[in-house]
């Protein structure tokens, strides 16, 4: 009996052990993730408005899975022009992103149309300046519609943006809810990137799935 209870105490105390090894380590390995930077632009014109809800909710749910104080976000509008309106390190309280997208995402454009090139642009050359090492993810939640510039200028400022992305190896392009007639446009001009496009429709979008881009962007190449 004595035994018996004695094999059983050093069992739980073993089994303690082991949870506890593996919670030190699972927070040794949170702490220790390759900080990440993540750009998100909003189409916020007229044609994409039904979905900013939906698309902001996946934006917080992936934001919620994020390093606080570590990875880093900045927001942005994009209709005629292109406006950021948020740029800092994931906050503790998901309740302060979600309040002023909240309000951003509220107000109407100031003229119609969209300019979807203009994003890619700003975001583009933020990478460049934030140096090509880091790794970053870039998200635009919109449908691809491209209403102020000529196509010729549309898609020569795309594809001199995709180039500049995608010098650094570690970043990724993220389409939601691009429209299907702009699919094979976009992947056309976004070659430089090969595997590092993602295209979703916004009906089979997921947190989980830009959640595991973000990690792809956080491992170096060649070491998946």
């Amino acid at each position: 009996m004595m035994n018996r209870r004695f094999l059983n105490t050093g069992i739980f105390v073993i089994g303690i052990g082991i949870i506890a090894s593996l919670a030190i380590t699972s927070l040794h390995q949170h702490r220790s993730k390759t900080p990440v930077r993540l750009f998100a632009g909003f189409d916020v014109s007229d044609s994409n408005r039904a979905h900013l809800g939906q698309m902001l909710a996946i934006l917080l749910s992936i934001v919620h899975r994020m390093q606080p104080g570590r990875d880093r976000v900045a927001c942005f509008s994009t209709e005629t022009t292109t406006r950021e309106w948020f740029d800092d390190t994931i906050p503790h309280h998901a309740s302060d992103l979600q309040k002023i997208a909240r309000r951003e995402l509220a107000l109407q454009p100031l003229k119609p149309g969209t300019n979807t090139a203009s994003f890619f642009q700003t975001t583009a050359a933020a990478m460049h300046a934030a140096g090509l090492a880091q790794p970053m993810v870039c998200v635009f939640f919109g449908d691809g519609d491209e209403d102020i510039l000529t196509p010729a200028q549309a898609d020569q400022i795309m594809a001199s943006s995709a180039n500049a992305i995608a010098a650094n190896p570690r970043a990724y392009v993220v389409f939601v809810g691009l429209s299907s007639p702009h699919w094979l446009h976009i992947k056309a001009l976004f070659a430089p990137l090969k595997d590092r496009l993602i295209l979703v429709p916004i009906s089979r979008t997921t947190p989980t799935r830009i959640a595991q881009v973000i990690d792809l962007a956080r491992t170096p190449a060649g070491k998946e």
